[in-house]
């Protein structure tokens, strides 16, 4: 039988773990990026799709024009523009070697 708790606290385990590792210097370099004057693009594959699909979504709720890499809408980008890519490996082949974004903030 699954133990609930015990699921929940490896989720939260993991989150922090997450958290634990950030460098805000990455996060406030990429918050100068993404202006209202942007488009956000997003891309992932499995979970980390997921999650990249999530961020694209809040950002176009608060107001920026975002888009999910690999959608049939999905347009090409240009100059200005800005890709977020998720990967929890770093390894995977279409997250990384398919878009070719101009300038790689963090790669881990």
């Amino acid at each position: 039988m699954i133990d609930n708790n015990r699921v929940l606290e490896r989720i939260v385990e993991e989150i922090q773990g997450v958290i634990a590792r950030m460098d805000e210097n990455d996060l406030e370099r990429a918050m100068a990026l993404i202006t209202k004057g942007s488009r956000i693009y997003a891309a992932g594959e499995g979970r980390s799709g997921f999650q990249a699909r999530s961020f694209a979504m809040r950002m176009m709720h608060i107001g920026y024009t975002s888009y999910m890499m690999g959608e049939t809408i999905c347009p090409s980008m240009r100059e200005g523009d800005v890709l977020l890519a998720i990967s929890g490996s770093g390894k995977t082949r279409r997250t990384w070697k398919t878009p070719k974004p101009p300038k790689i903030l963090a790669y881990e």
